[in-house]
């Protein structure tokens, strides 16, 4: 018979094994895509590092929207024990977004009260259906998307507001009301729920709103979706069409696609997933992957980007598939396509440097005299930050998909005196997820 001794070791034993073990304690692993805590905190924006004194005056903030739900119904894959019809099980969700009916000019003054409508996707049953089989709406912001955002609206007012250096502050105050005048700041984005959704979250996390009973209005700038140039789109511009044929029927791009490693893959989408097509694997993949929802078991083999397994090979084939394209020929596609966005974003600056010779903005002051905005939030998409990227030069960007709530951030500094290390008296720096790429720029 077993001692009590004994018996105690080997229950202790069994408890340290048990705390010790790999398989109990390893966490899930999840792609750079996701944009996880971990991977947001670490992008913060590092501070200058300069001799030569400088003043921030104006920062253009660009972001991806954050995690959301499949932005179509497409079709995703079919196997052995997975969900008709889409291959995918239905995504529910709480709630869609609140709106509100702007006061009839016949209302009286007073103290009147607001209704708040709250969009709630419910309304049908079946046989009838929501385009994701239950409550949310087509690329919806997701609960993780929110916070992802607030965090980005928390990495701009730590390096924008609550900085201690002086000369990197754009307001000396958390509060939206005091912003030192109406112009300091612009949000703009397409009109888009995931879009809007995000752009709002950051607002609200980079600055605080009065609690005295007060409601702010807050401009957000936007255009109709299919004719808004935030993002690349043959119907505003023909021509994409043909530099993308272009790119597709590059010696490059034909020779990878035909390559033995990329018909494997092929295969796999062909055969093992019943028809799945690389226009939407990305989408299928991260949006389940990203969520701990169900993927075909021959692609749940994830541990780390870059491991070499069949879920990375295929997210990065079909991201090099698209990149491609925004990269080829000295980013002629990418050229065409976001001019618009840039010539948007020059406007503000030119506004900052008209008159040259000295006459520009020098100084915050400057900036309020000339009524010209310090801070302009850009809400966009991966289409918008990718090939916004490739603008930048050859060897800027590696050509990696851009992760949910991805940020790209472009300061304008006045020079303060006068150093030969700099030809003008203004200084750019660009910052994408938290990695200084103005270096990398000839």
């Amino acid at each position: 018979m077993m001692s009590r001794q004994t018996s105690l070791l080997l229950t202790f034993l069994s408890f340290f094994l048990f705390l010790s073990c790999p398989m109990s304690t390893r966490s899930i692993q999840y792609p750079e895509y996701c944009s996880k805590p971990d991977v947001m905190k670490s992008r913060f924006i590092p501070p200058v590092l300069s001799e030569t004194p400088l003043q921030l005056l104006q920062a253009h903030i660009i972001i991806r929207h954050g995690a959301r739900t499949p932005y179509r119904d497409y079709f995703c894959w079919s196997y052995d024990g997975s969900i008709p019809p889409r291959g995918i099980e239905p995504w529910n969700c709480d709630g869609v977004s609140t709106i509100m009916a702007p006061h009839n000019s016949s209302e009286n003054g007073g103290d009147v009260g607001l209704l708040l409508f709250d969009k709630v996707y419910d309304a049908l049953s079946p046989p009838v259906a929501n385009k994701l089989g239950g409550t949310c709406l087509t690329g919806q912001l997701i609960q993780d998307g929110y916070e992802q955002e607030y965090v980005n609206g928390r990495i701009l007012r730590e390096t924008y507001i609550d900085t201690k250096k002086t000369f990197m502050q754009l307001f000396d105050s958390t509060r939206y009301s005091d912003r030192p005048y109406e112009r300091s700041t612009r949000f703009r984005g397409d009109d888009q729920q995931r879009t809007l959704m995000s752009g709002q979250t950051l607002v609200k996390s980079l600055f605080d709103v009065d609690t005295n009973g007060t409601n702010i209005i807050v401009p957000y700038h936007t255009a109709d979706y299919p004719v808004d140039p935030i993002k690349p789109d043959t119907l505003i511009c023909p021509k994409l069409t043909d530099l993308r044929d272009e790119a597709v029927k590059s010696d490059e791009y034909v020779a990878r696609n035909f390559s033995e490693d990329v018909l494997v893959l092929e295969n796999i989408l062909s055969e093992d997933l019943g028809g799945g097509n690389w226009r939407n694997i990305m989408d299928c993949l991260m949006t389940q992957k990203c969520n701990k929802r169900s993927i075909p078991p021959i692609l749940d083999d994830f541990k780390h980007d870059g491991d070499n397994s069949f879920f990375s090979r295929v997210a990065e084939h079909a991201s090099w598939m698209l990149t491609y394209i925004y990269r080829h020929n000295n980013a002629a596609y990418s050229k065409l396509a976001m001019g618009p966005l840039w010539a948007e974003i020059f406007s503000f600056m030119s506004e900052m440097t008209a008159g040259g010779n000295g006459y520009g903005a020098r100084t915050l002051g400057d900036m309020k005299k000339k009524d010209i905005p310090v801070l302009l939030l850009y809400s966009g998409h991966d289409t918008t930050l990718m090939p916004i990227l490739a603008t930048l030069g050859e060897n800027v960007w590696d050509g990696t998909w851009s992760p949910y709530a991805s940020m790209l951030v472009i300061e304008t500094y006045a020079v303060v005196e006068d150093d030969p290390k700099f030809t003008s008296t203004y200084a750019c720096r660009i910052i994408y997820n938290g990695a200084v790429l103005t270096p990398k720029i000839h």
